[in-house]
């Protein structure tokens, strides 16, 4: 496999991104910011703190992760069956020297810098609306934000290696999206949590992400669960993405 081909397609993928860079901004933008100022207004004056900070800053490491989860879901979910049973781009793809792999490979880095892109804006907003987080923190989060997105990714391509039609990824709000956002520790600590569900929203990527950045926002991070954290995501990627591949490979070349 040429290395070079996945960052090909990616920076081809971002050269057709400019075309739809603002609508792209303005939709990743609003939907985690309707979520935090609906529940940081909505429960704010009734939780003055939480984790050691206000309310407000608590909850906004948690809607960075959301805009990743929406990201890789969407793009291996949605997007990539579009491209590859609706538009056949995948297939044309592979007429030439690119393998599965590499296709696969170049949509993810794709998503990881879109990630950063809305991670970077977001931050931004949120030092407008006088959230105090350390820079130095998101620097150092920014790559497990990515992660987070390519975990999430490399489930999501799972489901449209299966899925026959749009109707298919109803299973993905069910399975994916509403259980993060509302379990894994988003909006308030799971610290309460009874050890079952502790140990069930282990399985969701987003709890990762989420248990790495606020510590490193907040400047309350320690290495060795940072450390457990990010090998689950890769972890989680890897095999994700191998039986993806295998599915993949079953449906284009069978």
């Amino acid at each position: 496999m040429a290395m070079w081909l996945p960052f090909a397609l990616c920076y081809r993928e971002l050269l057709a991104f400019r075309r739809q860079a603002r609508q792209f901004i303005t939709l990743r933008l609003i939907d985690p910011l309707v979520y935090f100022f609906g529940i940081s207004i909505g429960f704010g004056h009734l939780i003055a703190t939480q984790g050691g900070v206000d309310y407000k800053t608590f909850i906004f490491p948690g809607f960075m992760a959301i805009g990743c989860l929406y990201l890789g879901v969407i793009q291996g979910a949605h997007i990539a069956f579009w491209r590859m049973e609706l538009l056949k781009m995948w297939q044309a793809m592979l007429a030439t020297p690119m393998r599965l792999r590499d296709i696969m490979m170049g949509e993810m880095l794709t998503v990881g810098a879109k990630t950063i892109l809305v991670v970077m804006l977001l931050s931004l907003v949120g030092v407008l609306l006088g959230i105090h987080f350390s820079w130095v923190g998101l620097l150092l989060s920014l790559p497990v934000f990515v992660l987070g997105s390519f975990a999430h990714m490399a489930i999501a391509y799972n489901i449209s290696a299966r899925a026959h039609s749009m109707d298919d990824f109803d299973i993905v709000w069910l399975l994916l999206i509403t259980p993060q956002i509302t379990l894994c520790g988003a909006m308030f600590s799971t610290d309460h949590f009874p050890d079952w569900l502790s140990l069930l929203i282990q399985i969701f990527p987003i709890t990762h992400v989420i248990e790495v950045a606020r510590p490193l926002l907040l400047q309350t991070a320690e290495l060795l669960p940072v450390l457990g954290h990010v090998s689950v995501l890769v972890l989680q990627t890897g095999i994700f993405f191998a039986l993806a591949h295998y599915q993949f490979k079953k449906r284009l070349f069978a």
